[in-house]
């Protein structure tokens, strides 16, 4: 691991690494002000110590009341003020995830969170998949949560690298984070309520689509469509949740929210089916009636 630990110098260098790693282990995350060296300075100079970062504290404190999980016999310890979940919470509130936040530097399957979106609204959860806490990295699934076929209130939404999505969720007292595919959102959360004919590039619809398909005008048309064929559905700020085939919706007819056209002519509908608002292309439907 290091060279010369045979040395004074380098037995000293292995015992602080290997203790380092140690606190990495057992739920400790770096502090990336004065400790990490990016920031504080001039007080280090004046030989003033920083605090410790409250997620740390709270990260010791949830490790002595739990002792007996990592100790047969040992006795927990509960410190007032010292344990709670928030310590494994992204509670920053900046919509740019900043390099001092602890979830820049977490992956979670091997993504970056790289912004926040606080539109609220519960998530439905699908399918079997990964679960990760800030500070902890992954503790398990959602099928070993018991989260599979639940609903669970959104505290934050993710934009994270290779156009992924992610969630942070409220558990109880816990806070998970889980990916977007393969979950709905519930309710007016991520509807389109837009009520202008022109879609705004600050409008998050603006984004649903790229290229040519990226949707610019609406249509607030009474209409009622039949689905006939299988095609993707998605959700607002949502991305990609699944195709007309997953949720059952071939052969039913659905009522038009809105309709959309996309720069290079396309049509789009977004239907209200149940509690859920989706998006999907003119491409597999047809008008039953109109007007």
């Amino acid at each position: 691991m290091l060279d010369k630990t045979s040395t004074h110098t380098g037995f000293i260098q292995a015992v602080s690494t290997t203790s380092h790693e140690m606190g990495h282990a057992l739920g400790l995350n770096h502090d990336p002000g004065p400790l990490m060296g990016t920031s504080g300075g001039p007080d280090l100079d004046k030989g003033i110590l920083p605090g410790i970062p409250a997620y740390n504290v709270n990260a010791i404190g949830d490790l002595l009341e739990n002792l007996d999980e990592l100790y047969s016999g040992a006795k927990p310890v509960k410190i007032p003020n010292m344990t709670g979940s928030i310590a494994y919470r992204d509670a920053g509130t900046t919509t740019n995830i900043l390099a001092s936040d602890p979830i820049a530097q977490e992956k979670f399957d091997g993504h970056t969170m790289l912004a926040r979106h606080f539109t609220g609204g519960k998530v439905e959860i699908h399918i079997n998949q990964n679960v990760y806490q800030v500070g902890r990295g992954w503790v398990g699934t959602t099928a070993s949560l018991n989260l599979v076929n639940t609903q669970q209130p959104i505290v934050t939404n993710y934009d994270a690298s290779e156009g992924q999505h992610y969630y942070q969720i409220k558990v109880g007292s816990q806070y998970y984070i889980i990916w977007q595919g393969y979950t709905t959102v519930v309710g007016d959360a991520y509807r389109d309520a837009g009520t202008a004919t022109t879609i705004s590039d600050s409008e998050p619809v603006s984004h649903l689509y790229t290229g040519g398909s990226r949707l610019v005008t609406r249509d607030f048309t009474d209409r009622t469509i039949e689905i006939t064929g299988n095609e993707n559905v998605h959700q607002v700020s949502g991305g990609l949740v699944g195709t007309t085939d997953s949720f059952n919706l071939i052969g039913t007819k659905q009522k038009v929210v809105t309709t959309y056209t996309s720069l290079d002519g396309q049509h789009f509908y977004q239907i209200h089916v149940g509690d859920k608002y989706f998006f999907i292309s003119s491409q597999e439907t047809k008008i039953v009636s109109e007007g």
